[in-house]
């Protein structure tokens, strides 16, 4: 019997299949996404991610692991990216990588009054993949890209 691995970011035990091309092409998205949000501003960059985000109908069947292993890779990423990387960065390439792999993924912004808070997560049919609904659970949507 194999035995599972027990390497983790935050509470996720990391997937078999995660390379490090995979990493590293994530590493690089992060910061162009950063880029993107300080020289373009947040509506022209949201345009881009969602105009080459999508590569075609969305799939029938969601592949899990592949979800699981895209939302490590990117957390793997943004941990050794020397930037600062908000939820903003990290929520908008992992909505990319998954809408490029024909997953049909939501990209959603909220805000909390008090005390005022703003974050980005991501969530595949109404259940957010990159945080947890308790923390969430404060959190009015105001903007969403599909």
């Amino acid at each position: 019997m194999e035995q599972e691995q027990t390497y983790s970011i935050g509470w996720e035990r990391r997937p078999h299949d995660i390379g490090v091309s995979q990493v590293l092409h994530t590493a690089a998205l992060l910061v162009l996404a950063r880029l993107a949000l300080i020289t373009l501003g947040f509506q022209r960059t949201a345009t881009i991610v969602n105009r080459f985000g999508h590569a075609g109908e969305p799939h029938t069947s969601v592949d899990l692991a592949q979800v699981r292993a895209t939302k490590y890779a990117v957390s793997l990423a943004a941990a050794f990216t020397p930037a600062r990387l908000l939820c903003l960065e990290r929520s908008l390439v992992l909505y990319y990588r998954l809408k490029r792999n024909g997953v049909p993924a939501a990209l959603r912004l909220g805000v909390r009054a008090y005390p005022f808070a703003a974050h980005a997560w991501v969530e595949l049919e109404g259940n957010p993949i990159n945080e947890t609904p308790d923390f969430l659970k404060d959190f009015a949507r105001i903007m969403e890209l599909r």
